[in-house]
């Protein structure tokens, strides 16, 4: 193969691992009904660090390639909640939307993600509006395409299908 080739090809098969990362998100959410309520977020990932086993079809070796990246995401949230004595309330949401980011080679990943999860909402204070903790446990998963170069290689147009565990703890203000 031709590193110089404007060609793209497919990669016969291909593992991506993700060894871990973190974010931050911003969600906002208004109640229209005293259990529902409905939202959206603006969140930032960053894969703290990753590679791709890339095994060409007509090559027998195995060419490892470096993934770093970043996205930024954009969606909508609903969630469903139960409160307890107004000591603490938990419930269910799920988050969908948008993915873009920026990768260490080739072209800016472009996708959509699912992400539902259970929480659990401590008060730290009483009153009507009052500040509390929030954690919550879910599921990320979502499809991102993306095009990078490989070294003495054509480039490849490849799309990831990812599925990762989301632990989050945050901070709210509400009733």
């Amino acid at each position: 193969m031709d590193a110089g080739s404007n060609d793209y090809s497919t990669i016969a098969s291909g593992d991506f691992m993700l060894r871990g990362g973190a974010g931050l998100a911003l969600r906002a959410s208004w109640s229209v009904h005293p259990r529902w309520s409905i939202g959206g977020y603006l969140g930032y990932f960053r894969a703290a660090a990753g590679h791709v086993d890339v095994d060409q079809g007509s090559y027998p070796e195995t060419v490892p390639v470096v993934v770093n990246f970043r996205t930024i995401r954009l969606g909508g949230l609903v969630n469903y909640r139960w409160s307890r004595y107004r000591s603490f309330a938990y419930g269910l949401g799920l988050e969908a939307g948008l993915v873009v980011g920026t990768a260490s080679r080739g072209d800016t990943p472009f996708g959509v993600e699912l992400a539902p999860d259970f929480f659990l909402e401590v008060p730290l204070g009483s009153g009507w509006t009052r500040p509390y903790l929030i954690l919550s446990f879910g599921v990320r998963a979502g499809a991102m395409d993306h095009l990078y170069d490989l070294p003495g290689y054509w480039s490849a147009d490849e799309r990831w299908f990812y599925f990762m565990p989301v632990i989050r703890l945050g901070f709210g203000v509400g009733h």
